[in-house]
């Protein structure tokens, strides 16, 4: 286990005791495609429409032709999903050679542990998650700082069909305030709280 990094834009904080990233079915050039990780959680976290009891799982990208890019979110043998996730491009000054993980860490975070983005091995560019607007609205008011949303209705189930993704792809994005107040997306919003997270998490490899 790594020790404390610190980025630009996001950080984390350590919530988990282990986070693995294995190589995926479907072999190398499928695990790389598709950033294929098998991610293990120490306790609760909660993805964009459901929350994760402590376990292993599996995050995967579906590319698609859109801008945003969505996030699958499966069992570890990837036959339940979990979650299926709109994100938005996240980035971080210094690359690592292990998944990182970034969670919010300001108030009631420890209990609620939001999962804010992911970044895979070797990319400074990751995937902000955004979230339903009424769990966003909860995460934003227990966490105190603000949380990308969208009212879209697929953005609230879970295992979405392919033919459905570009339909989650064209939602809209907002920002929630911790006093649930919606207002336009702005990068630049987020940044100034994604600063005030100090401490992070380099998750290590199992090779």
């Amino acid at each position: 286990m790594k020790g404390l990094i610190v980025y630009g834009a996001i950080s984390t904080i350590v919530l988990v005791a282990s986070i693995l990233t294995l190589s995926g079915a479907g072999g190398p050039q499928s695990a790389l495609a598709n950033k294929i990780s098998h991610l293990t959680f120490s306790h609760p976290v909660q993805v964009p429409g459901a929350t994760l009891p402590s376990g292993t799982y599996t995050f995967s990208l579906s590319t698609s032709a859109g801008n945003r890019r969505i996030v699958r979110v499966t069992s570890r043998s990837g036959d339940k999903v979990f979650a299926t996730i709109m994100t938005i491009p996240d980035y971080r000054r210094e690359t690592t050679e292990h998944t990182v993980i970034a969670f919010g860490e300001k108030g009631a975070c420890a209990d609620t542990t939001p999962i804010k983005a992911w970044f895979y091995p070797g990319e400074r560019y990751g995937y902000r998650f955004i979230y339903p607007e009424e769990q966003a609205a909860e995460i934003a008011s227990a966490c105190n700082e603000l949380v990308p949303e969208t009212s879209s209705e697929a953005a609230k189930k879970n295992d979405l069909n392919p033919s459905q993704f570009p339909t989650l792809e064209k939602s809209d994005v907002g920002i929630i305030t911790p006093s649930k107040q919606e207002e336009k997306y702005d990068t630049s919003e987020l940044t100034s709280g994604d600063k005030a997270d100090r401490s992070g998490f380099d998750a290590d490899n199992d090779r």
